[in-house]
Formats: structure tokens, sequence, C-alpha cells
């Protein structure tokens, strides 16, 4: 470890963590770097962790890191153990971010990062981690200070939206098989993210069969045209929460006052306690045309407060919750 003692050094503490990618939209890191805390200094990773002049390593896609899509257990495995013993070596703390099914549970290159993590950081207390005695909580923050004075559409009475800056295939692919069989009248359906070939078949039959009830806009989504999708809808539908990009999409929605439609889980059910009544619906399993039906119906009629309740999730104490967590690992003893 490069720092003898954190507590008593004026130059910044610097954490390695996860890089931001050039994107026009909002990312999970943003919470974490974005906000600036003072006596924290942030360096960056793509692939590989080239830089090791630094104090803690902060982590949120671990198969990204070692090796990526296409790589072998086997292969990974090998990569794992010689991040650990360079972590170890330099005494180097390790945070992770964990989120949704802990990916590789019970592999052994999972068994050999998670054994060397010195905190397992959660969005919620319905995730659960390797080490419960290693693990804190911190909520996803929300994105209502980031958007003020951003233009924003008045709402359109039906339109319902499926939305994904990077995961189109996923959240919009079911609402588009199903949406002709709702029987709402009035209804919409607007899908909008990057383009991908396994969605163009479905997107252009079903455009070409109802091209007055249902639309895209497919491209580089930025913040500026989600804010403008999400404010225009009456109901926001996600029905894939499996990464941190999908939990974005749902603060995002939240934040600009719009009920969502997500899978249900112990996860969304704590997150529709916390935030009120009416603003978190629930399907299980696929989404059905009949599920859609019933959760506009309650939109409209349900009553709910003006803003849904997101106190806990205040941007700037986010930030600084973090940098209590990087600050703490600097200045304890290092996993064997």
């Amino acid at each position: 470890m490069r720092l003898a003692n954190p507590g008593s050094r004026i130059d910044p503490l610097v954490v390695l963590t996860d890089h931001r990618s050039p994107q026009a939209n909002v990312s999970y890191i943003d919470q974490i770097i974005g906000e600036g805390v003072d006596g924290i200094k942030f360096s960056h990773f793509a692939r590989e962790l080239r830089d090791l002049d630094v104090d803690v390593v902060h982590v949120n896609q671990a198969v990204r890191l070692l090796g990526g899509a296409g790589t072998t257990n086997d292969e990974r495995a090998d990569i794992a153990q010689a991040v650990v013993a360079e972590l170890r070596r330099r005494e180097l703390p390790l945070v992770q971010t964990l989120y949704g099914p802990h990916q590789g549970a019970g592999a052994e290159w999972r068994r050999a990062f998670d054994d060397a993590t010195a905190m397992f950081i959660v969005l919620d207390e319905a995730t659960s981690t390797p080490a419960p005695g290693r693990t804190t909580v911190i909520p996803h923050a929300h994105y209502r200070d980031r958007f003020v004075g951003y233009p924003r559409k008045e709402q359109i009475p039906g339109r319902l939206l499926a939305i994904s800056p990077n995961r189109l295939v996923k959240v919009a692919a079911g609402p588009l098989k199903i949406f002709p069989l709702t029987n709402t009248p009035g209804l919409s359906l607007r899908v909008m993210g990057q383009p991908n070939a396994a969605l163009d078949a479905l997107l252009e039959k079903v455009l070409g069969r109802h091209p007055e009830r249902v639309s895209a806009v497919t491209g580089l989504v930025s913040d500026a045209m989600m804010v403008n999708e999400i404010s225009a809808s009456e109901l926001v539908i996600l029905p894939d929460n499996a990464t941190l990009v999908d939990e974005s999409m749902l603060m995002l929605a939240l934040s600009l006052d719009r009920p969502v439609l997500v899978p249900e889980s112990a996860a969304t059910r704590l997150l529709a306690e916390e935030v009120g009544s009416g603003w978190v619906h629930h399907h299980e399993g696929a989404v059905t045309a009949e599920r859609l039906d019933e959760v506009v119906d309650a939109v409209r009629n349900t009553p709910r407060s003006e803003h849904p309740d997101l106190s806990r999730r205040d941007a700037g104490a986010t930030a600084a919750r973090y940098a209590e967590v990087f600050r703490s690992v600097a200045t304890s003893d290092v996993p064997a």
C-alpha cells in the first residue's frame, strides 16, 4: 500500500475505479465520482489494472475486469489469481459493488476475488453477498438535482415508454410483442435506445402493423433525450432489472415523477415501500397485455403522493458514503 497513514496525509486518497465510458447518458459510476468529495481523487481502468499507484481499488463489473465476455472459467480463475496476488503484494484493499445475482457465484475465480474483497457495497437490503459482515448498503442516488433546468415535454396520455441507452432488446422486445393485445383505449407504445439487429425484425413488424400506436427512436441516447421521453410518458416499462444500467433508468424515471412497471423481486418490493404507494408497480414473469392494462388502470385511479419519496438517495450524501467506505478500507488490514 502506498499510504502508511491515510488519516494523516494531506494529498488525496486515490481510488482506482471502473472506467467511465464517453457516453451521453447517466451511469452508475457518476454517483461515486461526479459530486467531487474533498480528499478523494479517482483514477480509472477499463479491462485491466494498469495503474496501481493508488490506495483503494473499486470494481462494479468483476467479469469485465477478469477477461470480459468469452473468457472461460479456467481462464478467468488464472486472471483472478494474478489480480488478487498483485493486490495483496501491494496491500491494496479491494471494494466490490454487487448488483442482482452474484455472477459466477461458486466458481473458483469468484471465490478468490470475493475472499480478497475488503468491503462489498450493495444498493439495497435484499441483495446478498458472500460476507454480510463486510457489506454496506448504499442506495442508488436520485437524479432530481442533476436534471434541473432540462427541457421537458408535456405528458402524453396513454404513452407507455420502454427505454434503455444500451439494453433495448432486453427492455423493448417483450412490450413490443404484447402491446397490440392490450385493451385500454388510447394507449401508445414508444421504444427508445441504441439500435440492435436482434430487434430489427420485430420492430419493423410491429411498426408496420400499428403505425398509429407504436413508435421508436433508435440511435445514440443522450440525457436530454431521455428526460424528454420519460417526461412525455404516463408509465415507464422496465421489464428487465438485471444490471446497474437498468437501476439507473429506474431511478431516472422516479426522479422525473413517472411511475414504473418493473419485475417483482425483494429489492423492488422494498423500493415500492420506500418511495410510497402508486409509484412502483410489479409484474411476475414476462410482461403481459393483461398486466399492462391493470397497471395503467392503477396509475390512473390509485392516489399517490405528488412526488416519490427519494429522501434516502441524495446525490451528495451518496458520494460521501462511498468516500467513507474508501477511507475506511484504506486504514484497515487487507484480507490475507
